[in-house]
């Protein structure tokens, strides 16, 4: 049975009156949600949006993929009215690796070890699985990664073959990589991950999804030992028919060899998709938001190919804000409704709140839900969706992942059972677990 997230040790309660910031604990008691039961549970490595404005779905990893009908009844907020069926309990398993098997490109049973990324547009889901091969070296290796395309928001899939499109100097990389110890193949080195830009309800229609093929070799220097290998390319998926490389969308050009090469997330801002090597990276109608991979929130409204920059006003951003932020060292995610921006971290959950301008506050702000009570330091918080970003945090639908921070030896078997997925529904006005509707498994 899952706990309540948050437990005040006896003696420390006592010496609560003895504090100066005894209100601050008083709140977060007050704020104690006993954890539902049912949950999608273990490390949720991908979060992605799909469909358009007349249907859409969210769908979550976990090694296994689930997918939830996020489709707005009123065109605003799928939970904006006290209906506790449209809570905890609606997501759905479809696809299983342990008993779920593929049929692949070449007409043969393939069985997948587990999903480890997921995206979609406005009418594909992806996702990209893996396989692990036992190694004569203290660790396993990947064997295999594969590339699934679905028409049906994942009742089926098709393998997508993208081995004609590696690179002609690939076959010095493979030989390279595939020696004794490093034993891979040349899907694991080629597809490196796939995103989406992860539109919110608002802009539903201009969802797309990407793959980053991962590597080329440079054939000039093929003989020597330590060659360079050059990330490679960002290529906009389309359903059934092969990828087409990003030359000019949003931020990326086909000269835009930095942010190309290392983009690991993307958000739509302004009609086009901008891409980011930082994970923390989303956008409303005003600003991008990002994090660079530090405890810092920048905005900008614009990227600057010659310099390799954003900016805001034409100058390159370097102002940060809510720097202040006590036991913060990385932001890993965010989140942005219309009055609050939401940072998943290395540890714990913040928010920060946005001026009518939608300028972040120099600090963070006390949210009036569990939103710390539930993500509380033990946790590492990403990914994080918000539904609807034209609404207050407090009347939107928000999903998020906590993880573990650190090693799962480390923790306690407590904290390991509340590893998983998160939602805020306004109907509930609180955070707490979400999975399916499965007993046997208790919403995993």
């Amino acid at each position: 049975m899952k706990k309540s997230i948050f437990i005040l040790p006896l003696a420390f309660s006592a010496a609560l009156s003895l504090t100066s910031c005894h209100d601050n604990i008083f709140e977060m008691i007050s704020q104690e949600v006993p954890l539902e039961t049912y949950q999608i549970d273990g490390n949720i490595s991908a979060m992605t949006a799909g469909g358009d404005s007349s249907q859409e779905y969210l769908f979550v990893t976990n090694g296994k993929l689930y997918r939830r009908d996020i489709t707005a009844a009123s065109g605003s907020d799928i939970t904006s009215t006290d209906n506790s069926s449209s809570w905890n309990k609606n997501w759905e398993r479809i696809f299983d690796p342990s008993t779920d098997s593929l049929t692949d490109a070449s007409g043969n049973s393939y069985q997948p070890d587990k999903v480890i990324y997921v995206a979609a547009d406005t009418s594909y889901l992806y996702m990209m699985t893996t396989t692990w091969t036992p190694s004569l070296t203290s660790y396993n290796v990947e064997g295999d990664r594969r590339l699934w395309v679905s028409s049906d928001w994942g009742d089926s899939f098709q393998e997508l073959d993208l081995s004609s499109m590696y690179n002609s100097d690939f076959e010095g990389l493979i030989d390279k990589y595939t020696s004794s110890y490093y034993n891979q193949k040349p899907s694991v080195l080629a597809l490196d991950l796939i995103f989406a830009n992860n539109t919110d309800h608002n802009n539903a229609d201009q969802r797309r999804a990407y793959i980053r093929m991962n590597y080329h070799y440079d054939s000039n220097t093929k003989s020597d030992s330590n060659a360079g290998y050059y990330p490679g390319q960002v290529y906009r998926l389309n359903g059934t028919s092969t990828p087409s490389a990003v030359s000019s969308n949003g931020a990326v050009t086909s000269s835009n060899t930095y942010i190309n090469s290392t983009a690991v997330s993307c958000c739509y801002y302004n009609g086009e998709d901008y891409f980011s090597p930082y994970y923390a990276f989303t956008a409303n109608d005003d600003y991008i938001y990002f994090s660079k991979n530090n405890k810092y929130i920048y905005y900008a409204d614009g990227w600057d190919d010659t310099n390799k920059c954003f900016t805001n006003g034409g100058t390159e951003v370097t102002t940060s804000y809510c720097s202040s932020t006590p036991g913060i060292s990385i932001i890993y995610a965010l989140g942005v409704c219309n009055d609050y921006l939401i940072a998943g971290t290395v540890s714990g959950a913040f928010q920060v709140a946005l001026s009518t301008a939608s300028v972040p506050a120099s600090s963070t702000t006390s949210s009036k839900v569990n939103l710390t009570s539930i993500f509380t330091s033990t946790f590492q918080v990403n990914p994080i969706f918000v539904y609807n970003s034209s609404l207050s945090i407090y009347n939107t639908d928000i999903w998020a992942a906590a993880k573990i921070r650190g090693s799962i030896s480390s923790s306690t078997h407590g904290v390991f059972d509340e590893v998983g997925l998160y939602a805020y529904y306004p109907g509930r006005s609180t955070w707490n677990a979400d999975g399916t509707a499965d007993e046997t498994s208790e919403g995993n």
